[in-house]
């Protein structure tokens, strides 16, 4: 529930002083037989809370952790679940090639191991990845498949995170109107059930939305850009911060008003220590240079 509602830094606390009390001699026992291990299932969760504040090399380590754990255990929906984990970690990393990997592997799994929530899961993420990879009617078939078969399981969560994606995709497609509805449903669902974990990235997406809408009125642009900004800094999530931080500042370029932007972004990329490979960070650079 903490990392669902965007208390990056508590989940991971939690989560770590659950590890502490982990006895792997436990395993054999017949009632941990038959739920997940808990070891798997927090390394998954850690190391998507870990990215978003930040700590993306230590992410990148647990969730390594969790598949090969999962492996050694022998038990698919261990693995099913880690591969999930993983594809959301590749997803905040925008890394659509990995994702596409992963998610095609959970497919399959899941297929063969009649797992249809993880199944779905599989689908949407590799529905992205195909529309990253430039097959964007595919990628959006793909999708809403695996949206429309992830609410016939009767599960909810994560259902703002899946139309952002939809959003997402839509947008490419060139659909302005589609990804705006998909992001006032997302909006509405975070405000409604409380799951924040997303809601940064939302609102940075529905300020490149509102761009798309009308590049003559930057004003909504700007209030979702600023929200992604707020809502990240509430949660302590950076890498978020640093995603909205970049779009605001290209915003004020375009404007004339960078210096007003640059030394707010400037001080938060040189915060980072670890994921320096990833775009986010690779566009921070570039527009600090362009800007300077």
């Amino acid at each position: 529930m903490l990392f669902r509602s965007g208390r990056f830094t508590e989940a991971v606390d939690h989560l770590e002083r659950g590890l502490a009390l982990y006895d792997p001699k436990l395993r054999q026992s017949r009632n941990f037989q038959l739920v997940n291990d808990p070891r798997v299932a927090s390394w998954s969760l850690m190391s998507g809370a870990l990215a978003r504040l930040g700590f993306v090399d230590r992410a990148r380590s647990l969730s390594a952790e969790a598949l090969a754990e999962a492996r050694a255990l022998r038990q698919p929906f261990d693995l099913a679940g880690a591969l999930h984990h993983a594809c959301f970690l590749h997803l905040l990393c925008r890394n659509p090639d990995a994702v596409a990997e992963t998610a095609a592997a959970l497919v399959a799994l899941s297929r063969e191991q009649s797992f249809p929530n993880y199944l779905a899961t599989g689908t949407i993420f590799h529905g992205w990845a195909t529309i990253k990879a430039g097959n964007t009617p595919t990628g959006i078939e793909q999708m809403r498949r695996g949206i429309e078969a992830y609410r016939a399981t009767g599960a909810e969560i994560n259902r703002p995170s899946w139309l952002g994606l939809l959003a997402d995709g839509l947008s490419v497609a060139g659909d302005i109107d589609g990804a705006s509805r998909k992001l006032d449903e997302a909006l509405r669902l975070v405000e409604s059930t409380g799951e924040r974990g997303y809601e940064s990235d939302l609102a940075r997406l529905a300020g490149q939305v509102a761009i798309a809408a009308d590049p003559a009125d930057l004003s909504h642009a700007e209030m979702y850009f600023n929200r992604a900004l707020a809502v990240a800094r509430e949660q302590q999530a950076r890498l978020f911060e640093l995603r909205a931080a970049v779009a605001l500042a290209r915003l004020k370029r375009g404007q004339g008003r960078a210096t007003a932007s640059r030394q707010e972004l400037a001080a938060l990329s040189g915060w980072f220590q670890e994921g320096l490979d990833l775009p986010d960070h690779v566009e921070a650079r570039d527009l600090l240079a362009a800007v300077a």
